[in-house]
């Protein structure tokens, strides 16, 4: 899991960042408070991902409540590599390279927070489309695949259906749009997934006394054992 070392890496470079410049005269005290402000912001983000904290403020939960994780992570990001992209081109104008702490800790930290902002970026590429992405069982594939959670993200096409298998985290697990950072999924595409979620809305369409009744072939592996995994 990458991007959780990731995450942890900047929070720990911030917290450094932030202890040696609150004793700096100047305008040390005012960076030292911008490092401190991204630390708060990455446990807010860990702590609404992980669902230990609601946003209610937002919709809370459930339904087609936006998922925040993502966007509280990408602010995280900025904040770093804007904060670590200023030491790094100061260490590299003073001539401060090779074995110096404060140019190897903020060269790391840039492409930390790029790699998390990319993250971030990902995720709202894949559900750039609201009304035709989401998550669901993964039963709906028709297939046997082993999936985080047994919950696949999938993003509907004219012909076919993009999907990703989350094999380990998934962040705000359960909103409408789950975070799931690279590289922590498989994707693919499928006409068959496509063609059952159609089948669904059209049985859900035509229902008269609000019962859905599924394809066979999403049904058969609806059926199967779930997994505990999350």
């Amino acid at each position: 899991m990458p991007f959780l070392a990731f995450t942890a890496f900047l929070m720990y470079a911030n917290i450094f960042a932030a202890i040696r410049q609150l004793g700096k005269p100047g305008k040390g005290p005012l960076i030292g408070g911008a490092h401190m402000l991204t630390c708060l912001v990455a446990s807010i983000a860990f702590l609404g991902g992980t669902e230990l904290i609601q946003f209610n403020l937002f919709g809370g939960i459930g339904g087609s409540a936006y998922n925040w994780t993502p966007l509280a992570y990408f602010v995280v990001g900025l904040l770093s590599l804007i904060l670590f992209g200023i030491k790094f081109v100061s260490a590299t104008r003073a001539g401060q390279s090779g074995g110096n702490l404060r140019f190897g800790l903020s060269l790391w930290a840039v492409f930390a927070a790029l790699y998390v902002c990319g993250t971030a970026i990902d995720h709202w590429i894949f559900f750039r489309d609201v009304n035709r992405s989401g998550s669901m069982d993964v039963g709906f594939t028709g297939e046997q695949m082993t999936c985080s959670g047994d919950q696949i993200l999938v993003r509907l096409k004219a012909n076919t259906a993009v999907y990703r298998c989350p094999k380990s985290i998934r962040l705000g697990r359960d909103y409408a749009q789950p975070f799931v950072p690279w590289p922590s999924y498989v994707q693919g595409e499928s006409a068959k997934l496509k063609a059952n979620v159609d089948a669904v809305q059209k049985a859900a369409a035509e229902s008269k006394d609000g019962v859905v009744h599924l394809p066979d072939s999403v049904t058969r592996y609806l059926s199967q054992p779930t997994q505990d995994s999350n």
